[in-house]
């Protein structure tokens, strides 16, 4: 976690160097940026072609082997990982019905 500070810090202090000389809309956004990062929040999107390694690189960041890897596609939707004490899982179905006149 120490090494997390650090990163964290140095990003921060990059943030504050480049806000100085932006425009209104990008300090706003570099705010937004370290905001996220005080609370330990950001998002990291991987995306790629079907069977491309992106769940062993996803493993390999966690350092434990929390995304299923398989010959066959098994994360072809999008997926969530958040940071929790215990290990846990929650799966949501989100369905759309249209209803036909």
């Amino acid at each position: 976690m120490a090494q997390y500070a650090l990163i964290r810090d140095g990003l921060e202090n990059i943030i504050a160097k480049i806000s100085q000389t932006g425009t209104d809309y990008s300090r706003k956004r570099l705010d937004e940026l370290s905001e996220k990062l005080k609370q330990g929040q950001f998002n990291l999107v991987i995306m790629g072609q079907f069977k491309r390694g992106k769940s062993t690189l996803i493993n390999a960041l966690l350092g434990a082997e929390v995304v299923p890897t398989s010959i066959v596609p098994l994360t072809s939707i999008i997926t969530v990982l958040r940071f929790g004490g215990q290990p846990k899982v929650f799966v949501r179905y989100l369905y759309q019905f249209a209803i036909k006149n």
